[in-house]
């Protein structure tokens, strides 16, 4: 410990404080100044003498020096070391890059004509040496004349970059043009080693598929995230003229939001970007508004954390109150400064080491702050979204200084403490008596994405199912906060209530995990050994890097390692890069272009851009690197909000072509640690344990196991030695993990819905139902997943109304089938299975009700939360509904949270559809009008055909509930229209034939019905 510190104190004598040194202040200043250059002189003389700066290799004479510092130096000597070339050029080795020390760079100068600075971003060190070697040219001081490169280079060759720093592949790169151009003398390069290194760089470079951007977000359960998605909404309300007068009484209002520092400085990405429109510094949001209000009429807005509040916050809203500016703040006190790690604030009760302090309330230095103005504070819980958005409009149309001060715990520490007291309980009884989760019912979601929109929340996933592509919880990631059942965008979000008197089974008993064998070929590793890791923050790549090092330094190994965390706890991506050596071998920390002995990819999109030019890294190659890769795609913001494709994610075949397609392995690893530890979060270690027995490491399994048991929790640890133990188990026995799921054919489902039909499977209405459907079937010549479609939605229709209601749907499928043609894949008539049933089964409170309640998904569930009755487990659903009923005119909405038995007997109420004739009229009117396209279909060549199924599929996209859906069907009636006028323009020109002369629809005796 020093000698001083906070228990051993001093007392300064202030008489002997020479203040000439300590207050620096006008004239002082001047004769500071003065003595600048000799203090400079002074530090480089300090620095020669602990030899802080140095020149390395320095034999002899050489036809190039080099000069760098920091990591620029530890790439120049990894790219020297990969061509050969280390330690035939001196190098001088800046510890002070500034100033540069011009004993140093002249005597660098007697070694050679050339000098290169190597060096990231601006030319900094590169200028002071360009100035000291004038100097001395002036001064008669060089012995010969030096050229300085860095920037430029000679001959119009490209020089080390501005922009995105350096890695050994981009110094390699430029130092092989340099060299083999011979415009700096005869280097003595082997031209066969420096042509292997080019052409390794050239082939990495090679463009990889677009990779969709993946930028941070707020985390699952973040209160900052209920204050955003209502601003969000309020300020499209405001813009709306006719909202604005009919609430209000006032025109259209323009928002604008201020930015400042902390967590809710996301706010500039998807998909809150509205509500940041610009940033000048820490505390300084509403300083940019003093600046401006006096030149605008709009509402302004600021957004500050509590930690921002006490670091300089204070000072811009006494400065908003004194120069009575038009603008409200919203202050998120979370109670923790969580951007930079959760350190205590103000209004904290203790400090960073746990000691009491005293707590300074924001609302109380406010009312002292805003007292005996007009302005005024309110403190309210964001989570209470209605009040919230009202309080939010209200406050802001006010003139003046208005604060709000949203009231809501961070998340991460609220589930700190939750799952600490989870645990307790798991140590004491096995298993969780109670729990709660959020989810969703598949059949009920429209994936219209207004849930993924509104909240961006990274806990919401897609799932495939029989209806196409859903949204759903991550139950691993799900805070079960409720931010996305807030908005009201749909009633497919419930919550699920478990009770349980016992564990559940072991999934892993049966497994036998012990005594595992060895790898049958382990890597012995001779040089060195690189491995990359990629995933997304919370996926525990920091803790497999922990694991890996530790174990190398177990085995004696010299390790390297570079994690880049960036924005990784706010669900950015991650990477890692690890190399062990044997030897003193000069390596940087940063794996060069394709020399990745391993990529070990958590997930799909980051592995991508691990191999993408533009991100600088490319480290893998056929020819050598081995992957092990988690098929499972973790969306980024962009795609759960619609702003890139599903099919952007699709990175596979880029991945798999860039790696050793012998040692390539893909395996849905979020599946098996969900199945086998009911949380994705162990797919680490299962990676791990894979890459172990396959051989991936040049690594004991003594050293792995010591390393996990030093990097994990004590708590945590035995279900991690399990996941790792799993993941050797896959690779000795991949048969147990195989695929259990049933596939039934179009006839096995048809008997397995029947079952659920009224009266059983030998029901008059089942025993109907299947024989209408199997003499249906047997008509067309479909694909079998084409007849399930068909199957399952003829089963819905039955659910929905009765027989004759699915009737319709079975005679408007066949009236297209008749018409259509195999020769073009029956694209019509798939359309019309899909889309005909989509506008029929509307998705009114009394079928919604029966979805949330109907027996398949109540199956469902029991499997996906192991609810096993005989057990005593149980479970109880929380449904949040907003049902809507037309009465004459008007029409009646409310707010109402729903238990099963409650929805039972409104799924019964079919007769209301009848009684009600207003009730879902635009669903009606859609649902006819796209009934009477269904009959109008009829085609004379492929350009009326394939204009016909882009008609007939116009319902895929009309999607959501009341509001969010009507602008989708007024759409789908424009594009109709446009496309039956080409139709018609299409009829009226001669007939295309197909290639087999035959220029109408094909005619076949199995089509007629």
């Amino acid at each position: 410990y020093p000698h001083v510190n906070v228990n051993q104190r001093v007392t300064i004598d202030t008489q002997n404080l020479y203040l000439k040194e300590t207050v620096i202040l006008s004239p002082r200043t001047a004769y500071r100044e003065a003595d600048l250059k000799d203090r400079y002189e002074r530090l480089l003389d300090e620095a020669r003498k602990r030899h802080v700066n140095r020149i390395e290799y320095e034999d002899g004479r050489a036809p190039v020096a080099f000069i760098a510092s920091g990591l620029a130096h530890s790439y120049l000597e990894h790219a020297l070391t990969e061509l050969g070339l280390l330690g035939k050029f001196p190098v001088l080795k800046l510890a002070l890059p500034h100033p540069a020390d011009p004993v140093l760079v002249e005597r660098l100068t007697h070694r050679a004509s050339h000098v290169v600075v190597v060096e990231e971003k601006r030319d900094f060190i590169e200028s002071q040496v360009a100035l000291i070697l004038k100097d001395l040219a002036q001064e008669g001081g060089l012995r010969h004349p030096v050229q300085v490169w860095g920037k430029n280079f000679p001959r119009g060759l490209e020089g080390f970059p501005q922009t995105k720093g350096l890695n050994p592949s981009i110094v390699m790169e430029r130092l092989i043009a340099l060299f083999r151009s011979g415009a700096v003398g005869e280097t003595g390069y082997d031209g066969a080693r420096l042509e292997q290194e080019a052409r390794l760089i050239r082939g990495a470079l090679k463009p990889i598929a677009d990779i969709p951007d993946r930028t941070p977000n707020f985390c699952p359960g973040c209160p900052h995230r209920d204050s955003a998605s209502v601003l969000k909404e309020v300020k499209k309300d405001f813009r709306d003229a006719s909202y604005m007068q009919r609430v209000h009484r006032r025109g259209s209002v323009d928002l604008v939001f201020h930015g400042d520092t902390g967590c809710y400085t996301m706010l500039m990405f998807e998909p809150y970007q509205e509500l940041m429109h610009n940033y000048s510094g820490m505390g300084l949001g509403g300083a940019t508004g003093a600046g401006i209000d006096p030149f605008i009429e709009n509402k302004q807005v600021v957004f500050m954390g509590d930690g921002t509040f006490f670091h300089s916050g204070q000072a811009a809203i006494s400065n908003s109150v004194k120069q009575n500016q038009d603008i409200t703040y919203i202050i998120l006190e979370n109670k923790t400064t969580a951007m930079t790690g959760h350190q205590p604030t103000s209004a904290t009760a203790s400090d960073l080491l746990g000691r009491p302090t005293s707590v300074q309330d924001i609302g109380r230095i406010l009312d002292g702050m805003l007292g005996g103005t007009a302005s005024h504070v309110v403190r309210v819980n964001p989570e209470g979204r209605r009040a919230y958005k009202s309080l939010l409009e209200t406050t802001v149309l006010k003139a003046g200084v208005k604060v709000i001060i949203a009231d809501k715990e961070c998340g991460i520490t609220f589930q700190r403490r939750k799952k600490a007291g989870q645990r307790k309980i798991l140590r004491e009884m096995g298993f969780l008596p109670q729990d709660r989760k959020i989810q969703t019912t598949h059949e009920v979601c429209e994936f219209c994405l207004e849930c993924t929109r509104s909240t961006g929340c990274p806990a919401l996933r897609f799932v495939e199912t029989p209806y196409g592509t859903k949204v759903d919880t991550d139950p691993s990631a799900c805070e079960s906060d409720g931010a996305c059942h807030r908005i009201k965008a749909c009633p497919a979000f419930e919550e699920v209530m478990i009770t349980r008197r016992a564990a559940l089974p072991d999934p892993l008993k049966e497994l036998k995990l012990e005594h595992l064998p060895p790898p049958q070929a382990p890597l012995q590793m001779n040089g060195s050994w690189r491995g990359y890791i990629a995933g997304v923050g919370g996926m525990g790549v920091g803790t497999m890097t922990a694991i890996l090092v530790r174990a190398a330094f177990k085995e004696g190994y010299r390790v390297v390692f570079s994690d880049r965390k960036g924005l990784a706890i706010r669900n950015g991506g991650i990477y890692s890069h690890i190399t062990y050596h044997r030897n003193g071998i000069k390596d940087s920390p940063i794996i060069p272009y394709g020399k990745a002995d391993l990529l070990m990819g958590l997930d799909l999109v980051e592995s991508a851009r691990a191999l993408a030019p533009e991100n600088h890294t490319c480290v893998a190659h056929p020819a050598r690197t081995a992957a092990v890769l988690n098929s499972s795609k973790t969306p980024t913001t962009r795609v759960l909000t619609g702003k890139d494709p599903l099919g952007s994610m699709d990175l596979e075949e880029a991945v798999f072509s860039r790696t050793d397609p012998a040692r390539t392995i893909a395996c849905d690893l979020f599946a098996l640690a969900e199945k086998f530890f009911q949380n994705k979060l162990f797919a680490n270690l299962i990676l791990l344990g894979v890459c172990y027995q396959k051989g991936f490491f040049p690594l004991g399994l003594e050293s792995l196991e010591w390393a996990i048991r030093s990097s994990i929790p004590k708590s945590d640890l035995k279900q991690n030695e399990l996941a790792f133990a799993l993941g050797r188990k896959w690779v000795l026995e991949p048969a147990l993990f195989g695929c259990e799921d049933e596939v039934l054919t179009p006839m096995g489902l048809l008997d397995a819905k029947c079952r659920n039909l009224p009266g059983g499977m030998h029901g008059r209405v089942a025993v109907e139902f299947r024989r209408r459907l199997r003499e249906a079937l047997d008509g067309m010549s479909l694909d079998e997943d084409l007849k399930k479609d068909f199957v399952l939605r003829g089963y819905d229709l039955v659910q929905y109304e009765n027989l004759k209601y699915a009737e319709g749907f079975i005679k408007g499928v066949q009236s297209v089938y008749v018409r259509d043609d195999d020769r073009l894949g029956w694209e019509a008539t798939r359309a019309v299975i899909h889309n005909l049933a989509k506008v029929m089964l509307i998705k009114d409170e009394i079928y919604v009700s029966y979805l949330l309640t109907r027996p398949e998904k109540l199956k469902r569930d029991q499997l996906r939360f192991g609810i096993d009755p005989e057990r005593g487990d149980r479970i109880r659903y929380r449904h949040f509904n907003r049902p809507q009923f037309t009465l004459f005119r008007w029409n009646v909405e409310f707010d109402m949270e729903t238990r099963n038995w409650q929805l039972k007997l409104m799924r019964g109420m079919k007769f209301l559809r009848h009684l009600l004739v207003g009730w879902h009229r635009r669903e009606r009117d859609f649902r006819a009008w796209y009934q009477e396209l269904v009959s109008r279909f009829e085609w004379r060549d492929e350009r009326a055909y394939h204009a016909w199924c882009e008609v007939l599929r116009l319902p895929d996209e009309v999607r959501g509930y009341r509001e969010v859906r009507y602008p989708h069907m007024e759409y789908a009636y424009k594009q109709g229209r446009t496309l039956l006028d080409n139709i018609h323009e299409f009829n009226k020109s001669p007939l295309r034939t197909f290639p087999d002369g035959d220029a109408a629809p094909g005619k076949r005796a199995d089509r007629t019905f």
